[in-house]
């Protein structure tokens, strides 16, 4: 449980900071899949370049944080700002740079001070919430990732890293609401889908379970934790059987079942494919073995 909570927390400041490979599912979900090398931290659009000074400044701080120079981009970022004060791209810029430096407070700053000139800021917001995420301060990113949700509800990453946070406090059921409101905002999100898995394997319940993640493949037949989760649900299944049979010693369970929360909430591809061959059978739900792997 404690990777479980630890790995949870760290997810939300790396995806506003761009840092999570997995930010590219979830914007890929959404059609706003961008050629930016910056992926999530792209600083919101609509600046003008009235200050000469703030915009060369502001490029050398992007130029700085493509290169892997945090602390040169930082410099930058607060030399754009220091000519032109009022800007919400280069102090959005700036946040996002701050949380991948891992300066949560520093970043919460800089978002206050953009809902200061802009309370609708959805990526102030999004930053926010990571930054709180980051201080494990689940109040501060609850509500944060609740703003986002009301100002725009199908922005996906908000319902998913919302519930995480109710997960990591074992609040399945808030935790399963939020997943469900997802799926019906859009029916085609495997990870919505996935994440709910994941949370039917942590209340015990592997026939739902199965059933969330066999929608998860559904859609995206290449998400190998998904094919994870399935066998999981399977095994957990199987586990649950045996101890209703038997009254003499209790269950055990073994690690990579469905109680283990090293599983939570990814998988790595390579610990994934070996399992892709087994898929479910249509009655019982037992596994079968494929003649040729893909």
């Amino acid at each position: 449980m404690q990777r479980f909570a630890t790995a949870t927390w760290i997810l939300g400041a790396a995806f506003a900071a761009g840092l999570l490979p997995g930010c590219a599912d979830v914007i890929a979900e959404q059609g706003r899949v961008s050629a930016d090398p910056r992926g999530a931290s792209a600083p919101v659009r609509g600046d003008t370049r009235a200050d000469r000074r703030a915009y060369y400044a502001y490029t050398r701080s992007v130029w700085a944080e493509i290169q892997g120079d945090l602390e040169a981009a930082v410099q930058w970022g607060r030399e754009a700002l220091r000519f032109d004060p009022s800007s919400r791209m280069v102090r959005n810029h700036l946040a996002s740079v701050l949380l991948k430096k891992g300066d949560f407070r520093a970043a919460i700053h800089e978002g206050e001070e953009i809902l200061a000139q802009s309370p609708n800021d959805v990526q102030a917001h999004l930053l926010l919430a990571a930054a709180f995420q980051g201080l494990r301060n689940v109040k501060g990113a609850e509500r944060h990732y609740k703003e986002v949700i009301r100002l725009d509800p199908k922005r996906a990453e908000a319902y998913l890293f919302l519930g995480n946070l109710y997960a990591e406090t074992r609040n399945f059921s808030e935790a399963a609401s939020v997943f469900e409101s997802l799926i019906r905002v859009n029916p085609r999100s495997y990870l919505a889908h996935y994440s709910l898995g994941r949370i039917y394997l942590e209340t015990k319940e592997p026939e739902k379970a199965r059933a969330a993640f066999q929608s998860a493949v559904e859609i995206n037949p290449d998400f190998d934790p998904a094919w994870v989760g399935m066998r999981e649900a399977w095994r957990s299944r199987a586990g649950t059987t045996r101890r209703s049979r038997s009254t003499s010693r209790p269950w055990r369970t073994t690690p990579g079942t469905a109680n283990s929360a090293s599983a939570w909430p990814s998988c790595t591809c390579a610990a994934a494919t070996w399992m892709r061959p087994w898929l479910p059978t249509k009655n019982s739900g037992a596994p079968i073995r494929r003649t040729s792997p893909s």
